[in-house]
């Protein structure tokens, strides 16, 4: 059914550029708006890419916008947008893990050594414990989606919700982790041990890191588009179909987007899910990351796991909010963080 959709589609996309063609003969002189139908197909912006992307990742993003005329703050939210993302893939590829009890508790010990041999733990989420965490499992879930096993293949990609494997591949890809590494490197470098820093060297910071963003989204492309972050409402069945109200949590502003999506079983309302189109099983992800309403703004604030604080859990935003971080009882991360807060 997918192949015949997409089959259609391309087809359909094949009429209009034969439309065009010939209007670009018949008119002439309307030569650039026939053509102009076609630029966001070339058009590879950040700015495109921003409303492509989930939006704790992209409210960090249009936030670097934002202040790119200020070098400091530019400098200081540049690497706040590399620990949204990172922060962000951790939290999917830790919830994708705990749907496999089996594959968790084979991993987690390996995981624990890999944080302990680069001096970190959870107890603290930092870049550099998020880039370790990623590495170890992205490599693993590499490892099951080029597995010769079909089986093996279809057992990782439930685990995600049923992305293709394209997508999921770009996710994880060793490109990715090796970015996510390096802005980490960057970061204790430039900006976590360092004493006063001319202009110049800032400029030159930023470019670096910002040739660093692009190599980030040729290499992601637009995978998150197929696993769009949603805000599960309300469900229904309609003949023998499960229907539920969701808020497409993409792009960079807010209040969300309404729709509605075909769901296997119903979605928790008010929590978050990773849904590709179609999907009978979003994945739930866990409370490492969180929308808080704003009642100053009347928007949402997305706030990230940021260390265990007694009972409770400090959360930080990484945009602009009205508050940068709060404190609040989630009992679900400690269960999460269980076998890694050591």
């Amino acid at each position: 059914e997918a192949l015949t959709v997409s089959g259609a589609r391309l087809d359909a996309v094949s009429r209009m550029v034969e439309r065009a063609r010939r209007d670009l003969w018949d008119m002439p002189g309307e030569a650039r708006t026939v053509v102009s139908h076609f630029e966001p197909l070339f058009d590879k912006t950040l700015t495109r890419w921003v409303n492509e992307l989930p939006y704790p990742v992209a409210s960090a993003l249009w936030t670097l916008e934002s202040k790119r005329y200020n070098l400091d703050a530019a400098h200081k939210q540049m690497f706040l947008v590399w620990e949204a993302y990172a922060a962000f893939t951790g939290t999917v590829l830790l919830s994708a893990l705990g749907r496999d009890p089996a594959l968790r508790e084979a991993e987690l010990p390996l995981l624990r050594d890999a944080l302990s041999s680069a001096h970190l733990t959870m107890e603290r989420a930092t870049l550099g414990s998020w880039s370790v965490m990623i590495q170890r499992l992205a490599a693993c879930f590499r490892s099951l989606l080029d597995n010769e096993d079909p089986d093996e293949r279809a057992r990782v990609l439930q685990m995600f919700g049923s992305p293709s494997p394209d997508a999921l591949g770009r996710l994880v890809s060793p490109v990715v982790v090796q970015l996510i590494a390096d802005a980490n490197t960057k970061r204790n470098m430039w900006d976590g041990h360092t004493g006063a820093v001319p202009e110049e060297e800032l400029r030159e910071h930023l470019s670096y890191m910002n040739g660093r963003v692009e190599e980030l989204r040729d290499q992601v492309g637009s995978a998150w588009s197929e696993l769009q972050l949603v805000r599960a409402g309300e469900g229904s069945r309609r003949k023998g179909q499960i229907i539920q109200k969701v808020e497409l949590a993409i792009g960079p502003n807010t209040p969300f987007r309404q729709s509605e999506i075909p769901v296997g079983e119903l979605m928790e309302s008010g929590e978050l899910y990773l849904a590709a189109v179609g999907a009978a099983q979003p994945l739930k992800l866990a409370h490492l990351m969180v929308l808080r309403r704003s009642p100053k703004s009347a928007r949402y604030i997305c706030y990230f796991y940021n260390r265990m604080h007694g009972a409770d859990v400090r959360l930080v935003s990484y945009h602009l909010s009205d508050r940068s971080e709060l404190t609040e009882q989630l009992d679900d991360v400690s269960l999460a963080l269980r076998d890694l807060l050591t």
